[in-house]
Protein backbone atom coordinates (compact mmCIF):
# COMPACT_ATOMS: atom_id res chain seq x y z
CA UNK A 1 0.00 0.00 0.00
CA UNK A 2 1.20 3.57 -0.68
CA UNK A 3 2.57 5.20 2.43
CA UNK A 4 -0.09 7.23 4.19
CA UNK A 5 -2.95 5.64 2.22
CA UNK A 6 -6.31 6.61 3.73
CA UNK A 7 -9.01 3.98 4.11
CA UNK A 8 -12.62 4.90 4.85
CA UNK A 9 -12.74 2.30 7.64
CA UNK A 10 -10.67 2.58 10.80
CA UNK A 11 -7.28 0.87 10.78
CA UNK A 12 -7.05 0.96 14.57
CA UNK A 13 -8.84 -2.33 15.01
CA UNK A 14 -8.22 -6.07 14.94
CA UNK A 15 -9.83 -6.38 11.52
CA UNK A 16 -7.06 -4.28 9.93
CA UNK A 17 -4.37 -6.31 11.71
CA UNK A 18 -6.01 -9.53 10.47
CA UNK A 19 -6.04 -8.20 6.90
CA UNK A 20 -2.38 -7.21 7.13
CA UNK A 21 -1.41 -10.58 8.65
CA UNK A 22 -3.34 -12.43 5.92
CA UNK A 23 -1.49 -10.50 3.19
CA UNK A 24 1.87 -11.10 4.85
CA UNK A 25 1.30 -14.87 5.13
CA UNK A 26 0.40 -15.11 1.45
CA UNK A 27 2.63 -12.48 -0.15
CA UNK A 28 5.76 -12.07 1.97
CA UNK A 29 8.34 -14.89 1.61
CA UNK A 30 10.09 -13.55 4.74
CA UNK A 31 7.02 -14.26 6.89
CA UNK A 32 7.65 -17.26 9.19
CA UNK A 33 4.35 -18.85 8.08
CA UNK A 34 4.72 -18.17 4.34
CA UNK A 35 5.61 -21.83 3.62
CA UNK A 36 2.17 -22.89 4.91
CA UNK A 37 0.25 -20.28 2.91
CA UNK A 38 1.75 -18.45 -0.06
CA UNK A 39 4.37 -21.17 -0.38
CA UNK A 40 1.59 -23.74 -0.81
CA UNK A 41 -0.26 -21.66 -3.38
CA UNK A 42 -2.84 -20.12 -1.03
CA UNK A 43 -3.90 -16.81 -2.55
CA UNK A 44 -6.15 -13.84 -1.71
CA UNK A 45 -9.12 -12.95 -3.90
CA UNK A 46 -8.86 -9.90 -6.14
CA UNK A 47 -11.49 -8.03 -4.10
CA UNK A 48 -9.42 -8.25 -0.89
CA UNK A 49 -5.78 -8.43 -1.89
CA UNK A 50 -5.20 -4.68 -2.11
CA UNK A 51 -8.41 -3.29 -0.65
CA UNK A 52 -8.86 -3.23 3.12
CA UNK A 53 -12.23 -1.48 2.84
CA UNK A 54 -13.69 -4.38 0.85
CA UNK A 55 -12.31 -6.85 3.39
CA UNK A 56 -13.88 -4.85 6.23
CA UNK A 57 -17.21 -4.57 4.43
CA UNK A 58 -17.33 -8.34 3.93
CA UNK A 59 -15.97 -9.49 7.30
CA UNK A 60 -16.54 -6.65 9.79
CA UNK A 61 -14.75 -6.46 13.14
CA UNK A 62 -13.99 -9.87 14.69
CA UNK A 63 -15.88 -10.70 17.91
CA UNK A 64 -13.70 -10.97 21.03
CA UNK A 65 -11.75 -14.22 21.10
CA UNK A 66 -12.19 -14.98 17.38
CA UNK A 67 -9.70 -14.68 14.54
CA UNK A 68 -9.64 -15.14 10.75
CA UNK A 69 -10.04 -18.71 9.55
CA UNK A 70 -10.52 -20.44 6.19
CA UNK A 71 -13.44 -22.88 6.20
CA UNK A 72 -11.74 -25.07 3.57
CA UNK A 73 -8.08 -25.20 4.59
CA UNK A 74 -7.11 -26.01 0.99
CA UNK A 75 -9.04 -23.02 -0.34
CA UNK A 76 -8.04 -19.38 -0.73
CA UNK A 77 -8.86 -16.26 1.23
CA UNK A 78 -12.19 -15.11 -0.20
CA UNK A 79 -15.59 -14.07 1.22
CA UNK A 80 -17.31 -17.46 0.87
CA UNK A 81 -14.37 -19.34 2.44
CA UNK A 82 -13.55 -17.16 5.45
CA UNK A 83 -15.06 -16.70 8.90
CA UNK A 84 -14.19 -15.45 12.38
CA UNK A 85 -13.52 -18.59 14.42
CA UNK A 86 -12.40 -19.52 17.92
CA UNK A 87 -9.04 -21.18 18.62
CA UNK A 88 -10.80 -24.49 19.23
CA UNK A 89 -12.65 -24.28 15.92
CA UNK A 90 -9.40 -23.55 14.11
CA UNK A 91 -7.61 -26.44 15.81
CA UNK A 92 -10.39 -28.77 14.67
CA UNK A 93 -10.15 -27.35 11.15
CA UNK A 94 -6.42 -27.91 10.59
CA UNK A 95 -5.41 -29.78 7.44
CA UNK A 96 -3.25 -32.25 9.43
CA UNK A 97 -6.06 -33.32 11.78
CA UNK A 98 -6.89 -37.01 12.10
CA UNK A 99 -10.46 -37.56 10.91
CA UNK A 100 -12.34 -40.61 12.24
CA UNK A 101 -15.66 -41.61 10.65
CA UNK A 102 -18.06 -43.72 12.74
CA UNK A 103 -21.59 -44.58 11.56
CA UNK A 104 -21.26 -41.99 8.81
CA UNK A 105 -20.30 -39.20 11.26
CA UNK A 106 -16.88 -37.66 10.64
CA UNK A 107 -15.11 -35.82 13.47
CA UNK A 108 -11.53 -35.03 14.38
CA UNK A 109 -9.80 -37.25 16.92
CA UNK A 110 -9.91 -34.48 19.55
CA UNK A 111 -13.64 -33.92 18.93
CA UNK A 112 -14.35 -37.63 19.46
CA UNK A 113 -12.22 -37.56 22.62
CA UNK A 114 -14.28 -34.70 24.05
CA UNK A 115 -17.57 -36.30 22.99
CA UNK A 116 -16.71 -39.70 24.50
CA UNK A 117 -15.04 -38.19 27.59
CA UNK A 118 -11.71 -39.91 26.95
CA UNK A 119 -8.18 -38.46 27.07
CA UNK A 120 -7.20 -37.32 23.55
CA UNK A 121 -3.61 -38.48 24.12
CA UNK A 122 -4.83 -41.96 25.06
CA UNK A 123 -7.21 -42.03 22.08
CA UNK A 124 -4.43 -40.97 19.69
CA UNK A 125 -2.17 -43.73 21.07
CA UNK A 126 -4.91 -46.34 20.69
CA UNK A 127 -5.72 -45.27 17.13
CA UNK A 128 -2.22 -44.67 15.74
CA UNK A 129 0.12 -46.85 17.81
CA UNK A 130 -2.00 -49.89 18.63
CA UNK A 131 -4.48 -49.76 15.70
CA UNK A 132 -7.43 -50.51 17.99
CA UNK A 133 -10.59 -51.37 15.97
CA UNK A 134 -13.23 -48.62 15.81
CA UNK A 135 -15.88 -50.77 17.51
CA UNK A 136 -13.90 -50.86 20.78
CA UNK A 137 -11.90 -47.63 20.36
CA UNK A 138 -13.84 -45.76 23.05
CA UNK A 139 -14.19 -48.59 25.58
CA UNK A 140 -13.06 -47.69 29.08
CA UNK A 141 -10.90 -50.83 29.27
CA UNK A 142 -9.78 -52.61 26.11
CA UNK A 143 -10.11 -56.41 25.83
CA UNK A 144 -7.20 -58.16 27.53
CA UNK A 145 -6.26 -60.14 24.42
CA UNK A 146 -4.78 -56.95 22.96
CA UNK A 147 -2.30 -56.41 25.79
CA UNK A 148 -0.48 -58.07 28.72
CA UNK A 149 -0.71 -57.20 32.41
CA UNK A 150 2.25 -55.30 33.80
CA UNK A 151 2.99 -53.47 30.55
CA UNK A 152 2.67 -49.93 29.26
CA UNK A 153 0.03 -51.13 26.81
CA UNK A 154 -1.96 -52.68 29.66
CA UNK A 155 -1.98 -49.52 31.78
CA UNK A 156 -2.79 -47.26 28.81
CA UNK A 157 -5.65 -49.59 27.88
CA UNK A 158 -7.29 -48.71 31.19
CA UNK A 159 -6.31 -51.69 33.34
CA UNK A 160 -5.58 -50.83 36.97
CA UNK A 161 -4.63 -54.22 38.37
CA UNK A 162 -1.65 -54.33 40.75
CA UNK A 163 0.73 -55.47 37.99
CA UNK A 164 -0.21 -52.62 35.66
CA UNK A 165 -0.21 -50.01 38.45
CA UNK A 166 3.23 -51.17 39.68
CA UNK A 167 4.60 -51.03 36.15
CA UNK A 168 3.33 -47.48 35.67
CA UNK A 169 4.65 -46.44 39.10
CA UNK A 170 8.15 -47.76 38.29
CA UNK A 171 8.07 -46.16 34.85
CA UNK A 172 7.07 -42.80 36.36
CA UNK A 173 9.80 -43.14 39.00
CA UNK A 174 12.46 -43.81 36.35
CA UNK A 175 11.30 -40.77 34.40
CA UNK A 176 11.37 -38.56 37.50
CA UNK A 177 14.85 -39.83 38.44
CA UNK A 178 16.04 -38.99 34.94
CA UNK A 179 14.61 -35.48 35.22
CA UNK A 180 16.02 -35.12 38.73
CA UNK A 181 19.56 -35.99 37.60
CA UNK A 182 19.28 -33.47 34.81
CA UNK A 183 17.82 -30.86 37.18
CA UNK A 184 20.79 -31.12 39.53
CA UNK A 185 23.17 -29.98 36.78
CA UNK A 186 21.02 -27.43 34.93
CA UNK A 187 19.20 -24.20 35.93
CA UNK A 188 15.45 -24.44 36.38
CA UNK A 189 13.44 -23.73 33.25
CA UNK A 190 10.91 -20.91 33.34
CA UNK A 191 7.93 -23.22 32.73
CA UNK A 192 8.74 -25.31 35.83
CA UNK A 193 8.23 -22.44 38.28
CA UNK A 194 5.07 -22.98 40.29
CA UNK A 195 5.01 -26.75 39.64
CA UNK A 196 5.74 -29.89 41.63
CA UNK A 197 8.71 -30.52 39.32
CA UNK A 198 10.18 -27.14 40.18
CA UNK A 199 9.81 -27.65 43.93
CA UNK A 200 10.84 -31.30 44.23
CA UNK A 201 13.28 -31.89 41.40
CA UNK A 202 14.89 -28.51 40.86
CA UNK A 203 14.71 -27.72 44.59
CA UNK A 204 13.42 -24.25 43.72
CA UNK A 205 12.00 -22.27 46.62
CA UNK A 206 10.67 -19.23 44.81
CA UNK A 207 7.26 -17.85 45.81
CA UNK A 208 5.44 -19.72 43.02
CA UNK A 209 7.05 -23.09 43.78
CA UNK A 210 6.42 -22.76 47.53
CA UNK A 211 2.80 -21.79 46.91
CA UNK A 212 2.29 -24.78 44.60
CA UNK A 213 3.76 -27.15 47.19
CA UNK A 214 1.62 -25.66 49.99
CA UNK A 215 -1.57 -26.08 47.95
CA UNK A 216 -0.66 -29.65 47.02
CA UNK A 217 0.09 -30.51 50.66
CA UNK A 218 -3.20 -28.95 51.81
CA UNK A 219 -5.13 -31.08 49.29
CA UNK A 220 -3.31 -34.21 50.43
CA UNK A 221 -4.05 -33.57 54.12
CA UNK A 222 -7.71 -32.84 53.31
CA UNK A 223 -7.94 -36.15 51.46
CA UNK A 224 -6.43 -38.00 54.45
CA UNK A 225 -8.88 -36.34 56.86
CA UNK A 226 -11.84 -37.39 54.70
CA UNK A 227 -10.62 -40.99 54.70
CA UNK A 228 -10.29 -41.00 58.50
CA UNK A 229 -13.71 -39.42 59.03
Amino acid sequence: MPKGFNWKNSTRCRCYHSWNAMRSRCLNPKNKDFHNYGGKGITICERWINNYDCFYDDMGDPPIGLSLDRIDTKGNYEPNNCRWASQKQQQNNRSNNIIITIDGIAKTLSEWAALKNICSKKLRERYLTYSVPLEILFDKILPSHSWKHGTNNGYNSGCRCNECKNFNRLKSQKYRNKIKQKALSTPIKKEYHGTRTGYELYKCRCTLCRKCNAERSAKWYSKIKLKKA
